[in-house]
């Protein structure tokens, strides 16, 4: 188990099989980044989405599947229940951070 991460990513996801790999790619790009973990919570999508997010090999990734879908507020509720990190950033899978969101 990883070291408690000073920051937690909670990212909504439904659907985003075709941009959910470069939500994740800026933020694991982030400059300045302090221990983390990003949580995936997917909202029992029916496209690729699960497929794409566990195709990454990276120990500070968690991924949360509804079996049912439970719409956004929901969603991001449980991912937020279960981040560890001293604090929360928020991000929809279909968005990107810039690299230097966090050092702004």
């Amino acid at each position: 188990m990883m070291e408690t991460p000073e920051l937690s990513i909670v990212v909504n996801a439904y659907n985003t099989e075709r941009y959910i790999a470069a939500c994740l790619r800026s933020i694991f790009a982030l400059e300045e980044a302090p221990t983390m973990e990003v949580i995936v919570i997917d909202d029992c999508s029916t496209d690729g989405t699960e497929h794409v997010v566990r195709g990454f090999d990276d120990p500070r990734l968690i991924y949360l599947r509804n079996e049912v879908n439970l719409n956004a507020a929901a969603s991001v509720n449980i991912a937020m229940a279960k981040a560890r990190g001293r604090y929360i950033a928020r991000i929809d899978s279909d968005d990107e951070y810039r690299p230097q969101y966090l050092k702004r």
